[in-house]
């Protein structure tokens, strides 16, 4: 009877009777990669049966509208569903929609505050530098299928798709100063190159938080131990040598180095505000 179906029906089958019931699981365990290519090995079996010549493995997954079968891919679902883990952790808009309960969004944030000593939940999320934990981790086999999510969804952490407003100005000082002013890739000129003394800083080392407008500001060179090195941050931000993500852009003070005059600045940070849609990082 296997031989009388079609292969474009073997497809929806399979993603009925096989792949969808395996959404329970793939929210909570960790599978190794075996696991999926043995899954993927005997849907595609199934889906193929006698026929020749074999397609390629790739138009499986693509949509029948491009020509592919809709199969479901098994190892990106299971990245979708804790996709929408992350989404509740770092934006409180997707909370009020119910797709996560806040028990669970709270329970989820606190243990990634305590397990990796962070002052956000949304650092380790966006670092993966930060995912050491400091003692015997909690949820060791869940927490780590939210990073994969991340990575997978975010690997340039350039955008604010992940977080619009997120981590906050404060948790933003304890961030290495190479992820906040990474070196920007389109200036012409020879990058710019974090020295040894530079690489071990943070952006507290450069920033301190005001507490009247709730923004980051260059801490004054009279009181600051290293002024040269400094002076020659704002330099190299002066010059387009380094650009702010989105997450970090939002929470600085623009006024004594903005390349961009003040009312769009303003508008920029109302649009990351009020809006999760990709924004082109401010170029400092």
């Amino acid at each position: 009877m296997n031989h009388n179906i079609p292969m474009y029906a073997r497809a929806p089958i399979s993603n009925v009777l096989i792949l969808t019931k395996l959404g329970h699981v793939l929210r909570i365990m960790p599978f190794p990669k075996t696991f999926f290519d043995q899954v993927r090995t005997r849907v595609h079996r199934f889906i193929y049966g006698r026929l020749f010549p074999k397609m390629r493995s790739s138009l499986f997954y693509l949509p029948k509208r491009n020509s592919g079968l809709g199969l479901l891919d098994d190892a990106l679902q299971q990245q979708v569903f804790h996709f929408r883990y992350m989404k509740a952790i770092v934006n409180d808009s997707t909370s009020q929609y119910n797709l996560v309960p806040s028990f669970v969004t709270f329970l989820i944030s606190d243990f990634l505050e305590t397990n990796y000593a962070a002052p956000s939940a949304a650092l380790p999320l966006l670092f993966s530098g930060w995912r050491a934990p400091t003692g015997e981790p909690i949820l060791s086999r869940f927490l780590p299928l939210i990073f994969k999510a991340v990575d997978a969804c975010f690997p340039a952490r350039s955008t604010i798709d992940i977080c619009p407003k997120i981590p906050p100005a404060r948790a933003c000082l304890a961030i290495p100063i190479q992820y906040a002013l990474p070196p920007n890739a389109q200036h012409d000129g020879p990058a710019f190159q974090y020295s040894k003394h530079l690489f071990a800083m943070k952006v507290s080392d450069f920033f301190y938080f005001c507490p009247q407008d709730q923004l980051l500001h260059f801490r004054p060179e009279t009181n600051h131990p290293y002024p040269r090195t400094l002076r020659k941050l704002q330099r190299e931000i002066r010059y387009h040598m380094l650009r702010a993500p989105c997450y970090f852009a939002f929470h600085i003070c623009f006024v004594p180095l903005a390349s961009l005059p003040a009312a769009d600045v303003l508008q920029a940070r109302y649009k990351i505000n009020r809006s999760s849609t990709t924004v082109e990082p401010f170029l400092l």
